[in-house]
């Protein structure tokens, strides 16, 4: 159900005098009808629109484009849009968007691109199980090369649109709804909601859809809180400072801690692990700034400590932090790196062992398998300890938030003892262990001390 939140319409970032879209899908995902939608609007807004839709492909997985200028004048011009002259690209199939050939139109200046991350099976790998899928990296480097880096936005329109309505086939509308609400589409709300329901079919779902589309660019945390950071993965050229700007809107030290943070849990695991860190750093933003005058100090505590749950050294992270130094130690470095390996002290081996250059390839190859971390192919997941790692970056984040909605102005200061807690989460194996018990007896006495001062003390909020 959509959330009941005003969303206001947004400024236009677009010549409404001029405008052209090129829509690039796949056969079968309704691109022709999205630009029908568009040029029906176009005319209820008293506008000319011209089109052309290239859909001699339109075959099962075969591409399909629809080239929109809508303008003010009359006088249009010709259907097709000349090369550099896209104001926007809506890229409705991540790997077709990513062809040069559909790609000549846009202007690295001045295209917008607004692109569904998921990825869409291409006709070779339908008609053949052991075809390569094609490099998502390689296709979002392609789209950034070829239009305005910065400004573009990326939706896993698919996954949003199998989540609310059971069903991929109102992806393409959600991702014409975020084009709208970023203001990249010169026609107005009105218009575009009647075309709908000219249109006669599925008039509600549509209007619900496009709905989604702009609610993912307003509150953005919102479709990760419900989707998960796992089936939104970001585009591995964006810079850090832009993620961290996507959910984070004043500036300051605490926007400059969360840039470093994210960078660095980036390099640990993943762009969707920093995500799933940015998201819960939002989740707790917006309640202390309710309950809290000035909740900065709890914010950046709360993205410090978080930090430090989630980014624990397992064994793919020493070998990273081995590599990594290595890498920038000269060439001619003699060393010896002493470990005691949990899963070989388990086997009986009692003392160190010294790994030096030679042991360099087993350090790639381990830090490569830091993607299977926290899953079922997790060799070294499986220990008391790691389990306990992998799952309190979550309790962390959920005890935080429910001491958060019920504590008052004058309470900050246990807060805060809340929020560090884990920086008693030290040392390693039998040494952690020990203070993971410190740890967890202080965050349960802090917590129950608060519930009962709320009992015997009504909050008082700001």
């Amino acid at each position: 159900v959509l959330p009941e939140i005003i969303l206001e319409e947004p400024v236009l970032r677009v010549d409404p005098k001029g405008t052209s879209v090129r829509l690039i899908g796949i056969g079968g995902t309704g691109v022709v009808t999205v630009a029908a939608i568009l040029e029906v609007a176009t005319l209820l807004d008293n506008k000319f629109s011209r089109g052309l839709d290239q859909t001699g492909l339109s075959q099962k997985a075969g591409p399909v484009i629809s080239d929109i200028h809508i303008s003010d004048d009359e006088d249009i011009g010709s259907a097709p849009i000349p090369a550099g002259n896209a104001d926007v690209i809506i890229g409705f199939d991540l790997f077709g968007t990513a062809s040069q050939k559909n790609l000549r139109v846009a202007d690295p200046q001045k295209t917008v691109a607004i692109v569904s991350l998921d990825a869409i099976p291409n006709g070779a790998q339908v008609t053949d199980v052991n075809h390569a899928a094609p490099d998502v990296k390689v296709a979002l480097d392609t789209i950034a090369k070829f239009t305005n880096a910065e400004k573009n936005f990326y939706l896993g329109a698919q996954s949003l649109s199998q989540a609310v309505f059971n069903d991929q086939i109102q992806a393409n509308v959600i991702l014409l709804g975020a084009a709208w609400q970023l203001g990249l589409i010169p026609i107005t709300l009105r218009s575009i909601s009647e075309a709908f329901r000219m249109n006669g079919v599925g008039i509600q779902e549509n209007l619900d859809a496009f709905s989604w589309g702009r609610l993912s660019v307003v509150h953005p945390e919102i479709i990760d809180n419900m989707l998960g950071p796992d089936t939104q993965p970001l585009p591995t050229s964006q810079p850090s400072s832009d993620l961290v700007a996507k959910y984070w809107l004043s500036e300051g030290k605490s926007k400059e801690l969360l840039v470093q943070l994210v960078e660095q849990l980036r390099a640990y695991q993943n762009d969707s692990y920093a995500k799933k860190f940015l998201v819960r750093i939002r989740q707790v933003s917006d309640i202390a700034a309710k309950r809290f005058t000035d909740p900065n100090e709890i914010v950046q505590q709360f993205a410090r400590h978080l930090y430090k749950l989630m980014a624990y050294k397992d064994e793919y992270e020493v070998a990273r932090l081995h590599l990594d130094w290595y890498e920038q130690s000269p060439k001619d470095t003699k060393f010896a790196m002493l470990l005691h390996p949990p899963t070989l002290r388990s086997l009986g081996l009692k003392n160190k062992i010294a790994l030096r250059r030679s042991a360099n390839p087993s350090m790639k190859f381990l830090r490569a398998m830091k993607v299977l971390r926290g899953g079922p192919l997790d060799i070294f997941g499986y220990s008391k300890l790691r389990r306990w790692e992998a799952n309190a970056s979550e309790i962390y984040t959920k005890t935080v938030i429910e001491t958060l909605e019920i504590a008052s102005e004058n309470q900050a200061i246990e807060v805060l003892a809340i929020i560090t807690t884990p920086d008693l989460v030290r040392g390693y194996e039998h040494v952690k262990e020990a203070n993971i018990k410190r740890y967890e007896t202080k965050l349960k006495s802090l917590t129950a001390q608060i519930v009962s001062d709320v009992k015997s003390s009504p909050p008082v909020t700001r």
